[in-house]
């Protein structure tokens, strides 16, 4: 099936200086939130914790947004359709509820396979904020970051960014005595964007299904060109979740 992507401007360096940049973002935002907390004492009151994990999680979110937005429509005037934004055939919403429920149907599979291995240390987890569903106003804020940021900025950054930047790229690689090249096709960039996604979400239980679910992502993005119905099957596969969590909470 021929792709609806054309080449980014952007590269393999691009990505490069973007990550290490976004990796100091986070230092810093860690010690930004570790020194307010220090001269505020906001965790000594109820719902404090939460709070600077979501004050954090906002600031994070916002610093991927800018530095992919900022370094794609950097390069050669590219406009925001242009970088995925754009319109999509009404099938493809039917397409990204085939994708949501593939990606339940992956994290079954994969549980299934750790119980039958007795690898419960590599169950995954729900991942939310600890205390999400315990103060009512800061529910609702975890359900909006959850549920329509997060789709967002996670679509943008790892699909339309770093995905796309690593598509039909020269890959290379330098050690001692060795040195490799490789033209990466779908898979190698579907899967080294699906490792970044994953890993980004800091839960070992995470990293396979994660990787697997980026890569179906990036499939969605590289058959329509359109990051829409990405956000639209990240949205559904959050907000699902999201719901059946505080339902178990309850």
């Amino acid at each position: 099936m021929a792709h609806a992507l054309t080449p980014a401007p952007w590269g393999i360096r691009d990505l490069s200086v973007s990550l290490a940049i976004a990796l100091g973002l986070i230092l810093i935002i860690i010690l930004t939130a570790g020194l307010l907390v220090a001269l505020t004492g906001v965790l000594l009151r109820p719902g404090g914790e939460l709070v600077v994990v979501l004050a954090a999680t906002f600031a994070l979110d916002l610093c991927l947004l800018v530095i992919a937005l900022t370094v794609a429509l950097g390069k050669r005037g590219l406009s925001l359709k242009a970088y995925g934004y754009r319109s999509f055939p009404p099938m493809e919403v039917l397409v990204a509820a085939f994708t949501v429920l593939s990606t339940y149907l992956l994290l079954v599979l994969y549980i299934g396979i750790t119980k039958a291995l007795h690898l419960d240390w590599l169950a995954p987890e729900p991942n939310l904020p600890k205390g999400a569903f315990e103060f009512k106003d800061l529910t609702v804020i975890t359900g909006i970051e959850a549920c329509l940021v997060a789709p967002l900025v996670e679509e943008t950054f790892f699909r339309g960014f770093v995905f796309r930047g690593l598509l039909d790229r020269r890959i290379w690689l330098n050690l001692p005595g060795v040195r490799l090249s490789h033209q990466s096709g779908f898979w190698t960039a579907a899967l080294l964007s699906g490792l970044l996604f994953a890993v980004s979400h800091q839960q070992l239980g995470l990293l396979v299904p994660f990787t697997a679910v980026g890569a179906l992502f990036a499939w969605l993005f590289w058959r329509s060109g359109s990051l829409w119905p990405n956000i639209l099957a990240h949205a559904g596969f959050n907000t699902i979740s999201f719901v059946a969590t505080l339902v178990t909470h309850r």
